[in-house]
């Protein structure tokens, strides 16, 4: 993700609010992971997005207390007559 479409870090205190896989950072660990919030429990850390979220059904919850995470800007477009819209 490139820096400027991704939030800032967020600690694994705070729950995301949205379903889905997210860049996360372990401490102790070199580089950035991705690891699936399903809503309640993060799910296992995998090294792509793309194996993050097809590792749903076989993931094991992660230890989030040395955690932090981050996710993509949500992205408002003006319309012409200059209300917001998703």
């Amino acid at each position: 993700m490139r820096q400027r479409n991704v939030t800032r870090w967020i600690p694994s205190t705070v729950k995301p609010v949205w379903v889905g896989v997210y860049q996360v950072e372990l401490r102790g660990r070199v580089g950035f992971f991705y690891a699936n919030w399903d809503g309640a429990t993060w799910q296992t850390a995998q090294t792509t997005a793309d194996a993050a979220a097809s590792s749903l059904t076989e993931a094991l919850p992660i230890t989030v207390r040395d955690m932090r995470w981050r996710g993509r800007k949500r992205v408002l477009r003006l319309s012409v007559a200059g209300k917001r819209r998703a």
